[in-house]
């Protein structure tokens, strides 16, 4: 055995001539994929009804089990609609704003509307621990999101006024469409 220092053998190179064109290959189908993904999404995820459309009909169940027509109950009066999770930490804090405007307008008909098909159990006790249970109002059931969808709700909260002739009058959501909601209130019952 000799002592000789070993020839050192030239390493292998990181990416193998040839590995740079398929990995540039590679990565402009994942960035046409997301392209065209978020294009997808975006052309499904309608913006929420317009101000005067006609608003879809609502007839659910309610966490209490009483059945109901939402337009027919509101009879010629506005009527309040939020959507709502129970987990959704807005909602939670949108509770009591929601409370405080039904409390100032109590001829109006408010309805929460679960929009993540949660169960009747969990919903009411999503009433009773939110806000010292001041919502008093309907909280309905949509277990096959058919409301939602013809809503065009996306986001939790999403609130909608309609007018007494059930028609849009005001849609927002975050804390922006809860507090907007007194004054698209006033508006409404001042032009009747």
């Amino acid at each position: 055995m000799s002592d000789a220092p070993r020839p050192m053998l030239p390493r292998p190179p990181l990416w193998p001539s040839g590995q740079w064109s398929r990995l540039l290959g590679l990565f402009a189908v994942a960035v046409a994929a997301t392209v065209i993904s978020f294009a997808l999404v975006s052309h499904i995820a309608h913006p929420l009804l317009p101000g005067g459309a006609p608003a879809p009909a609502i007839r659910l169940q309610d966490s209490a089990g009483l059945r109901h027509d939402v337009l027919a109950e509101a009879a010629g009066h506005p009527v309040v609609l939020e959507f709502f999770e129970t987990t959704c930490t807005v909602c939670q804090h949108e509770v009591g704003p929601m409370c405080d405007a039904q409390r100032r307008h109590p001829d109006i008909p408010f309805f929460g509307l679960d929009a993540a098909r949660e169960k009747a159990a969990t919903v009411e006790g999503f009433r009773h621990d939110q806000g010292s249970g001041c919502t008093g109002w309907p909280l309905l059931l949509d277990p096959n999101s058919n409301v939602l969808r013809s809503y065009s709700v996306t986001v939790v909260p999403t609130v909608y006024l309609l007018d007494a002739r059930g028609r849009v009058a005001y849609t927002g959501t975050g804390e922006a469409g809860v507090s907007g909601l007194g004054q698209a209130i006033a508006q409404v019952e001042a032009h009747g």
